[in-house]
């Protein structure tokens, strides 16, 4: 029948669109690998491309090795400036496929819910040395978990640490803790800063001085020394 013929084709074409990556029309564009799904995804996309950042040219191209599920082309679909390839970092077929050399920077994303952290980091090291050897002059922007990671990360060939950042999510957190046991308040008062909250409404009191305060963000600032 008419279906069980076609249905393959459509198949192939949606598979097929996902095997390339054309950047001919694209001024600026960003890779992002590692943990990818509809969860990691969303988070990414709702702060990389919200519109306080004042960037409506920067494209994100999310790489992975499995076809995309519903929930994350549905995540993809809800912005007009995402992209999705098929492959893996590891093979240099698909770094090229990206047109690596032309992006911006990579970034590598950390599951921060798996189970196993060194197998985590050192799957996001062999990614970063996979793209390093491919194109040592990349900004490369690395999620680990663990802080011990950070000292083999600062040892792998074409390492920049001028332009190249490693972020150890888990240090991050337990830094900001602890400042709140000798500074009740300052997590929430960090992220809040960090964070681009959008539109936020209540219906008065104190909430609304909250809100007030948690819809500024701070995008960029020179802190003093004594904030290292």
């Amino acid at each position: 029948s008419l279906p069980v013929l076609v249905d393959p084709l459509i198949q192939y074409y949606r598979i097929a669109s996902y095997l390339k990556f054309d950047n001919t029309r694209i001024q600026k564009y960003v890779l992002v690998c590692g943990h990818i799904n509809a969860t990691s995804v969303n988070e990414f996309l709702k702060e990389f491309l919200h519109p306080d950042h004042g960037d409506k040219v920067t494209h994100v191209v999310f790489i992975d090795p499995t076809y995309p599920s519903p929930e994350l082309k549905t995540a993809l679909s809800r912005h007009d400036r995402t992209h999705f390839l098929i492959g893996s970092v590891l093979n240099s077929n698909t770094l090229q496929k990206a047109k690596l050399k032309d992006a911006k920077a990579c970034i590598i994303l950390a599951n921060r819910h798996c189970s196993d952290q060194v197998t985590e980091d050192t799957t996001s090291m062999f990614y970063l040395v996979s793209i390093k050897n491919a194109c040592s002059s990349v900004p490369v922007i690395t999620q680990v978990l663990s802080t011990g990671s950070k000292d083999y990360i600062g040892n792998i060939q074409g390492w920049n640490p001028e332009k190249d950042v490693v972020l150890c999510l888990n240090e991050l957190r337990l830094g900001i803790l602890a400042l709140s046991a000798s500074c009740p308040g300052a997590s929430t008062l960090i992220s809040n800063l960090f964070y681009a909250s959008g539109d936020l409404k209540t219906s008065g009191g104190w909430q609304s001085l909250y809100l007030e305060g948690a819809g500024n963000e701070l995008y960029e600032v020179p802190f003093s020394h004594s904030f290292e």
